[in-house]
């Protein structure tokens, strides 16, 4: 099946200009792809990367003009309601564009109504000095070869177009803490080219670990990402560095109760580079 490609995710984001206005606002049209289909809908990362797709395609002349490096650096996606199977509209909005640092609004409309909004940052990026807390450095975890592969059992067909390799905190065990360190790429296809790496991409792989509470439960329950913020570290030219590679990524719960629960992921390159951090809050019953 074709849509089981690496690229395929990045072919599922694809939108088509429909209007552009004088204020600079756009009208895009667009489809869902029914491979990235979640328990309502398509799944949150999948929504997310789409808005990105739409952010930096609207952005794209300033993103020229700003330079090497610029890019798409914060992501914060609003879940408004179901995404039905089949077309929708986006409608894109240049809430305001600086010199450095631009800011856009997306809105994913549906019969009608917005069903996901996204803000979205671009900023150009310059070379200012680099520094990692340390506690947030990449923890040790064994090499992705080393790590048994998730078989995926009891989870939408979605989360098989990615290749898991959990280092710690599988679905499912009943444990007692929400922690989770897994290896994390698109699936690859043999005689295939590696899927790019790039912002929206990146944004659809903060999403892409199983929730919190599915590690301190011992089966599946209902769950709706309500809030989505993904903040990415790594400029285009590291992202594009990475096709093909494992990503190690920590998630983990601070609380769960009273029907919704945080999640905060983050997400490193091989040789340790912090590439996005991510967190999300999301409903359950």
């Amino acid at each position: 099946m074709t849509t089981s490609r690496p690229d395929a995710f990045r072919g599922s984001l694809a939108i088509e200009p429909v209007e552009e206005r004088a204020d600079g606002v756009r009208v895009w049209s667009g489809r869902t792809d029914p491979v990235w289909r979640n328990m309502i809908g398509p799944f949150g990362g999948w929504i997310a990367a789409v808005l990105t797709r739409a952010a930096e395609r609207a952005a794209a002349g300033w993103l020229a003009e700003a330079g090497p490096g610029a890019g798409i650096v914060a992501t914060q996606t609003q879940f408004m309601g179901a995404i039905a199977e089949g077309p929708f509209t986006i409608v894109t909005s240049p809430a305001r564009v600086g010199r450095s640092v631009s800011f856009w609004q997306v809105d994913l409309i549906q019969d009608g109504a917005i069903a996901a909004r996204g803000n979205f940052t671009a900023a150009a990026r310059r070379d200012t000095g680099d520094f990692t807390e340390p506690r947030f450095a990449m923890p040790a975890a064994v090499a992705p070869e080393d790590a048994p592969r998730h078989a995926h059992r009891s989870l939408p067909p979605w989360f098989s177009a990615y290749e898991m390799r959990i280092v710690q905190g599988p679905p499912f065990t009943g444990a007692d803490t929400s922690r989770s360190l897994v290896w994390l790429r698109h699936a690859l296809v043999e005689g295939e080219p590696a899927g790019a790496v790039d912002a929206a991409v990146v944004a659809g792989l903060a999403d892409a670990i199983y929730p919190r509470v599915f590690v301190l439960d011992r089966g599946p329950r209902p769950i709706s990402t309500v809030t989505l913020s993904t903040y990415i570290h790594a400029r285009p030219e590291v992202l594009d560095g990475l096709a093909g590679q494992f990503l190690l990524l920590e998630a983990i719960a601070r609380r769960v109760h009273d029907g919704f629960f945080d999640q905060q992921v983050t997400l490193w390159a091989p040789g340790g580079t912090l590439v996005a951090t991510s967190e999300q809050l999301a409903w359950y019953k």
